[in-house]
């Protein structure tokens, strides 16, 4: 379940990016506005916190598997997976979430980005 997750993580970054750097390449026109940009900031936040946290949950898994076998399938059920899968979504959609809304209030020079990616450092 959580190698799974994780497939689904993996190609949700790299759809966050490539389009956007594919218009880029085939257009002349190359900003992004800046709707767009936070749009893509929140969801790179998001994805990119999220797998964070989906390797602490592994990681996890894999030490409940090594220091205690006999009550593996007791501690890390699907259910547990689940819940911890979830709940990872939501704290990280929150965080990026405050993130995102906090970047809109700070003063920029236009409404166009001339960068394909929107990232979090200046």
């Amino acid at each position: 379940f959580l190698l799974s997750q994780l497939s689904f993580i993996d190609i949700f970054l790299t759809t966050i990016t490539v389009p956007q750097m594919l218009v880029h390449t085939l257009s002349v026109n190359k900003t992004i506005s800046f709707n767009r940009c936070m749009l893509q900031l929140f969801f790179f936040m998001a994805v990119g916190s999220m797998e964070g946290h989906l390797l602490a949950a592994m990681a996890y898994d894999r030490y409940v598997a090594i220091c205690d076998p006999l009550r593996y399938s007791a501690i890390i059920s699907n259910r547990f997976c689940l819940r911890i899968t979830l709940t990872s979504w939501v704290v990280v959609s929150l965080n990026s979430l405050l993130y995102s809304v906090l970047v809109t209030h700070l003063t920029f020079c236009g409404n166009k980005v001339t960068h394909f990616f929107c990232d979090i450092t200046p």
